[in-house]
Formats: structure tokens, C-alpha cells, sequence
């Protein structure tokens, strides 16, 4: 989850649930989530829904308030139902202040791991619900879920990796324009890949301003 900036209004009012499913305003809330969930960063999911971030249970104010809605992926959705109702606000916050996510890819099976590092209630809730995102689904169709994630965050990492090395090799040639792309916050996953220049020194000292 990385920090989300929406426009303050939606392009045409919303008064029922089919004001927010159509375009102008559901092509308007897919750009601002840069095309992809805003939970788990997937920007290649085969199914997205309209995530009310506050669950709405019913209230009418909540269910058509442009700021608590949010693109998600059908993965994510389901997940975190009704059941998380005090997640971080990417638009208020900096998720990344709150919690780091890394993905582990050197034990037998990979998994990611999801640091907090705020007592803030929101932090908490966020890094229980990331972690059941990403490596605990709760029924054997969620498992398969969680490892197709998990193995699309391992190729992304991986090739970020691979231009991190060409970047640190004297025949770079482009890589650093690449990383430059790769840490935008539109860019998929962009959470672990900006995770790993903020956990090295080097390349926080050549991208920083990237990440800030």
C-alpha cells in the first residue's frame, strides 16, 4: 500500500451504488489508484470491485462518500470484507511511515513479510489484514490466490533487482532511468521496491529523493 493522492470530487455526483460502478467517476477512481488494488498493489488482477475502505454496513453516507471508495482487486476484496473496518487512509497518510513490506525469496516457500512500525491502531490493522493478503488466505482457493500473488511480487522484485545490479555495474545503461520509473508510486508493487532503496544505504543515497 503506498500513498494515494484523489481528486477532492468525483466528476459527476454520486447518489446510488451505480454512480460510482460507471464511467465518468469509476474511470476517474481507477486513474487515481493508478490502475491498480490499492491494498495489494496488483495491477494484473482479473476481477476489481469498488472497496468501500469504511465499511458502509448499510449507511448511505459512507457508501456514497467519494473519499471511502477505492479500487480493489476481487482477492483483496473478499478478504478484507466487513471485517476491517480502521485501515490506513492512503490518502491521508503515508502508508510507508506505518508499515514496511518486504518479500522473503529465500526460504523454501516465500513469503512477505509485513512490519509495523507504528502503534497506531490503523498501522495494526492494516499489517493484519496485508498479511492475510499475502500469505494467508482462509480456504484452499485462498491459498492459491495468495501464491499467484506472491510469485507476481517475486518477478517484479526480481527484475527490480536485476536493474539495481546493472544500475551498479560501470555498463548501466539506462538502469537508472528504469529505477527511477520502477519507484513511482503508480508503479506496481511499488511498496517492496521502495522498501529496498530505503533499507540500503547506497541506493538511498542516489534515489532518496524518489521515495520521499
Amino acid at each position: 500500500m503506498v500513498k494515494l493522492t484523489k481528486r477532492p470530487e468525483p466528476p459527476q455526483p454520486i447518489t446510488r451504488e451505480k454512480h460510482y460502478r460507471d464511467n465518468p467517476n469509476f474511470e476517474a477512481l481507477v486513474e487515481d489508484c493508478h490502475r491498480k488494488c490499492y491494498i495489494c498493489e496488483n495491477d494484473k488482477a482479473t476481477t476489481f470491485n469498488i472497496e468501500h475502505r469504511i465499511p458502509h454496513h448499510g449507511d448511505d453516507t459512507l457508501k456514497y462518500d467519494w473519499n471511502n471508495l477505492f479500487l480493489s482487486c476481487g482477492h483483496c476484496n473478499s478478504i478484507k470484507g466487513d471485517k476491517y473496518d480502521d485501515i490506513l487512509d492512503p490518502t491521508a497518510c503515508e502508508p510507508e511511515n506505518s508499515i514496511s513490506l518486504s518479500m522473503n525469496m529465500d526460504s523454501l516457500i516465500e513469503y512477505v513479510e509485513v512490519c509495523v512500525l507504528s502503534n497506531d491502531k490503523s498501522a495494526k490493522q492494516t499489517a493484519a489484514l496485508l498479511s492475510l493478503v499475502y500469505n494467508g488466505g482462509t480456504t484452499a482457493m485462498k491459498e492459491v490466490e495468495c501464491a499467484v500473488l506472491r510469485n507476481a511480487i517475486s518477478k517484479c522484485v526480481a527484475s527490480f533487482l536485476q536493474h539495481v545490479e546493472g544500475h551498479r555495474s560501470e555498463s548501466d545503461v539506462g538502469y537508472g532511468k528504469i529505477i527511477k520509473e520502477e519507484l513511482s508510486r503508480a508503479s506496481p508493487f511499488a511498496a517492496f521496491k521502495r522498501g529496498i532503496v530505503r533499507d540500503d544505504a547506497e541506493l538511498t543515497a542516489k534515489f532518496g529523493e524518489f521515495i520521499a
